[in-house]
């Protein structure tokens, strides 16, 4: 529903506001394929998947891992500057999720 809702008023607000124009070429053709099928559809059935194995709380945290491997995959594939700021980031948010996500060795006591 989301996505549906989101499609409505994107493609409200491009009829009031904008003129179409798109030149289909095949790299553009391809990104939306990409865009739509692994970025939209791709990422939403591995969230629901996460979801169904494990807890909100785990699954929440891994998206702090999103800007950092934007960054790391940005380097390697793109030849773009990585920043020590960005590997920080990427350390940092790496570490609250492994402590988000480990389990602890024993049980907490009850309380009464």
């Amino acid at each position: 529903m989301q996505f549906v809702s989101a499609a409505a008023v994107a493609s409200l607000g491009a009829w009031l506001l904008e003129t179409p124009h798109a030149d289909w070429t095949e790299g553009a053709l391809a990104a939306v394929a990409w865009n739509t099928v692994m970025v939209s559809l791709g990422g939403m059935g591995l969230y629901d998947v996460m979801l169904d194995r494990g807890t909100v709380a785990r699954v929440t945290a891994n998206f702090l891992l999103v800007p950092g491997t934007a960054a790391v995959l940005a380097w390697l594939l793109l030849s773009e500057r990585l920043s020590s700021l960005a590997v920080i980031g990427l350390v940092t948010a790496s570490v609250g999720c492994w402590l988000v996500s480990a389990r602890p060795s024993k049980p907490l006591p009850k309380e009464s």
